[in-house]
């Protein structure tokens, strides 16, 4: 089960007549953009459930087919592009076609249709059909996107972004060119995988290529791939073969290439190569076994409950005006900003009266969303990011004139007010434990 399905019944109900006062707290701008790019982000959940295999499995097979053939007969397909709008205008003209038929069959059933009573009762139900005849009809759109179709669409696609990027992170993290391991591990894939990348180019072109990169792609988060996958990582021979491979050229890597060989002048060539021998065995050996532990333990991992993390920044502003004979105070005149506001002017308490939001957990049929508020700073930090450009001084002040404008980064004769914006970021930590999962760790 999807954790978007986990929470669909969390979500607030627009199509209800009682969510009107719900409708009116949303902003208009936002209420507009989803409104507006409903069936848009639709069309994007549908497609992202064809290529993520969550949909048919004949819709996804369809797509690497059509990957495939856009790939190998780029031309072709683009010659044949403007077919879409006539296939598109086509399938409307059948749709209307069809529902007119279909309405045009059911009258004349309708009309047909002879009521088999007495005729008091005959005289009764014809009431009654009168009646039902005034009542309001209408079929809804095929087409038509509901508030809260976009609200769920909205949430399918953001875990699908986040999952994404915890992807490429994952991969980003072979590919740190600072770590010295890392350099060697992926230059010792890169032995094996740059020939055999060079000869299916060379072989397949460069069409083709494309075409079973995009194939590879898409079969991942198919369960014929998780099934040939852990195939491959329960076979023995094969998890020995990949791992020897990796652990011997890595040893050749590290040791062998990288490190300079020891002084034959001393002890000899012989007696040099057998040492050098020794030490990449014993090398290859030690990242053989690294890899068979990796490769053994990848398919019995367990994932535990869903977890997103997200990092917020907190801003307030500090005012102060300059009086007479009392220096810079937090007095200020009634018909201007108070001592502490957002970046609004909002009138707001002070940074040492801020709290964060108390942890809440929301219960549903399919298990439970807790929702964490911790900080990450551990005291507020005041910005001093317009220092590098003299907006503000030592401490962060930005100072201006009576009105409130004229900002700069030093106090002068015509500076009577001054400002500067305290910040501290908080974590919030959203996890989303199924029923089966809180059954277990009550149990235990």
């Amino acid at each position: 089960m999807s954790l978007a399905s986990t929470q669909e019944e969390s979500l607030p109900n627009f199509s209800s007549p009682y969510s009107v006062d719900t409708i009116d707290q949303i902003p208009t701008p936002i209420l507009n953009a989803l409104v507006t790019l409903g069936p848009v982000l639709h069309s994007l959940v549908k497609l992202i459930r064809i290529i993520t295999w969550q949909g048919p499995y004949a819709l996804s097979a369809l797509a690497i087919l059509l990957w495939i053939i856009t790939c190998l007969r780029t031309q072709t397909v683009l010659q044949c592009l403007p077919l879409v709008i006539v296939l598109k205008l086509a399938r409307d003209w059948l749709n209307v076609r069809m529902l007119r038929s279909l309405r045009e069959t059911f009258e004349r059933k309708r009309q047909k249709k002879v009521p088999k009573t007495k005729v008091p009762l005959q005289e009764e139900a014809l009431q009654k059909d009168e009646k039902e005849d005034m009542v309001r009809r209408k079929i809804r759109p095929q087409n038509q996107v509901l508030l809260d179709d976009t609200l769920h669409d909205l949430m399918v696609l953001q875990q699908w972004v986040a999952h994404l990027q915890q992807e490429i992170n994952s991969l980003l993290v072979y590919l740190d060119g600072t770590q010295s391991e890392c350099i060697v591990a992926v230059l010792g894939i890169l032995v094996y995988a740059w020939p055999v990348w060079w000869l299916l180019v060379w072989w397949l072109g460069t069409h083709a290529a494309v075409a079973l990169i995009g194939v590879v792609v898409l079969l991942r988060p198919s369960p014929y791939y998780q099934v040939a996958k852990r195939s491959v990582q329960r076979n023995r021979v094969l998890c020995c073969l990949v791992s020897s491979l990796y652990g011997y050229s890595i040893a050749l890597l590290s040791y062998g290439l990288l490190k300079p060989l020891i002084n034959t002048k001393s002890i000899g060539i012989w007696q040099s190569v057998c040492e050098w021998y020794s030490h990449i065995r014993g090398r290859g050996r030690e990242e053989k076994r690294k890899a068979e532990q990796s490769i053994m333990s990848a398919h019995t991992l367990v994932n535990g409950p869903a977890k997103s993390e997200m990092i917020f920044q907190f801003e307030v502003y500090e005012n102060q005006r300059w009086w007479l004979g009392m220096g810079w105070t937090t007095n200020m005149m009634s018909s201007e900003r108070t001592a502490w506001t957002d970046n609004q002017l909002m009138a707001i308490m002070s940074k040492e009266k801020f709290d964060l939001p108390e942890s809440t957990e929301a219960k549903h049929s399919q298990g439970a969303i807790t929702k964490q508020w911790t900080w990450v700073d551990s005291d507020w930090w005041v910005d001093m990011t317009g220092e590098l450009y003299s907006k503000v001084d030592k401490n962060g002040w930005s100072y201006g004139n009576n009105a409130w404008q004229q900002w700069s980064g030093s106090a002068g004769i015509n500076t009577y007010t001054r400002c500067r914006r305290w910040c501290r970021r908080a974590r919030l930590i959203e996890r989303h434990t199924s029923l089966v999962e809180r059954t277990s760790h009550s149990s235990d």
